[in-house]
């Protein structure tokens, strides 16, 4: 299942909290938020965008198995690529020279092979 959304309006409306983003992604891909505050500002937004996701469902479901940092930067590195590619090339990555790698070295749901950085959950 693809995910499309707009990391700009994602990065805004979450405040660079991760239990935000991780509701919002949620809202998203169920269309339902954890409460009805959070669910009567979320339908207001319109959240489609570029950016997108392959698996959400998994990321999600998994999200409490890794640091909030990590999960951050799971999404906003993968908000990154450019669907052109995904849908003409099948390219699930992302080309490392788009980040600063010594910031993602650590992060379990990354991985570099050569000049690609791969996702955990859409490979």
């Amino acid at each position: 299942m693809l995910l499309f959304f707009d990391k700009r309006k994602l990065i805004k409306h979450s405040e660079g909290h991760a239990y935000k983003v991780l509701n919002i992604l949620m809202y998203i891909t169920y269309h339902q938020a954890l409460s009805s505050d959070e669910e009567l500002i979320y339908s207001r937004i319109n959240w489609s965008g570029e950016s997108f996701l392959i698996n959400p469902i998994k990321l999600i479901e998994k999200s409490s198995q890794y640091s909030e940092l990590e999960f951050l930067q799971y999404v906003f590195v993968a908000g990154r690529r450019k669907y052109a590619e995904y849908k003409l090339f099948s390219k699930k990555t992302l080309d490392a020279g788009l980040v600063n790698t010594k910031a993602i070295a650590n992060n379990r749901l990354l991985s570099l092979t050569g000049n690609d950085i791969h996702f955990k959950y859409e490979d």
